[in-house]
């Protein structure tokens, strides 16, 4: 599990973007990639 924290000054825009990865327990090559990103919203 994993956690980061950023701030976002009032007035500004922002949206979230985070990358998930599944790798074979053997070997550790990749088998999916997926890329979630929010819509944009104002703080």
């Amino acid at each position: 599990m994993f956690s980061n924290h950023y701030y976002v000054y009032k007035g500004y825009k922002y949206r979230g973007k985070s990358t998930i990865k599944i790798y074979k327990s053997k070997g550790g090559s990749l088998l999916h990639q997926k890329t979630l990103t929010t819509s944009t919203r104002k703080y």
